[in-house]
């Protein structure tokens, strides 16, 4: 299992991403670190983490930003397992979390990609947290649904085959890639089948009011038009 964590100035929180997968009692990952460069310190960051020196641990470096699908997709190209599972640099996950997604995944449902829940954590002005609910889950999963609620699924870990098979990431949006990356590849990959779901809380994840999603919160209808021009099967707009 690869854990592909994608990060751009982030370099205050990614100690914090790396420690919630090396303590990890689940031992068969390895953790890809892609630079979508930045500028803040990060790589400095990651190469004074004490964990640093995990051999299962590599850091790959972009010479200029170029978005999140872009770095998404130099990680899919680099990847060694069979499954690829997505940590965001400003969240973490559970101690659980690699033992409980690769253990459905060794079931062997052929399922294209697996979701579990996730504890949602509210960051105050002074980068103290507070925390928040169980984060929503779309009530049913269908590419126009998830489109419609615009709910996150966290974690998600998804099969690299299939992965490959659709090209990776799409960059050709309105934002070449910068937002929504994660519910464009769910909604491509849910006409292949149903996901498998995880049922137990796997993962944490930031909600913070300097993210560029909460930035630009407009944007997401010129995206939903693209993207239901792209996927027209999806139904009609429902705008």
């Amino acid at each position: 299992m690869t854990v592909v964590l994608c990060t751009y100035n982030d370099a205050e929180y990614l100690v914090w991403a790396i420690r919630s997968v090396c303590v990890q009692p689940y031992p068969h990952w390895e953790l890809l670190i892609v630079d979508d460069g930045s500028d803040d310190g990060s790589e400095e960051a990651v190469r004074a983490c004490p964990f640093s020196v995990d051999p299962r641990i590599r850091f790959v470096r972009c010479r200029r930003n170029k978005r999140k699908s872009h770095a998404l997709n130099r990680a899919l190209s680099l990847v060694r397992g069979r499954w690829l599972l997505e940590l965001d640099a400003d969240d973490w996950l559970t101690p659980d979390c690699l033992r409980l997604f690769a253990g459905r995944a060794a079931q062997g449902h052929g399922a294209s990609f697996l979701y579990g829940r996730h504890r949602q954590w509210h960051e105050r002005r002074d980068r103290s947290l507070i925390v928040g609910r169980i984060g929503e889950r779309p009530k049913e999963l269908t590419a126009d649904s998830l489109l419609k609620d615009g709910l996150p699924l966290a974690p998600r870990m998804y099969s690299v085959q299939r992965l490959k098979q659709l090209g990776g990431w799409l960059t050709t949006d309105p934002f070449e890639g910068r937002l929504y990356e994660d519910l464009q590849l769910l909604a491509r990959l849910l006409p292949f089948g149903p996901p498998e779901e995880v049922p137990e809380v796997a993962y944490h994840r930031r909600l913070r009011m300097s993210s560029i999603t909460h930035r630009h919160p407009d944007r997401y209808a010129k995206w939903l038009r693209w993207m239901r021009e792209t996927l027209p099967d999806m139904g009609p707009s429902q705008d």
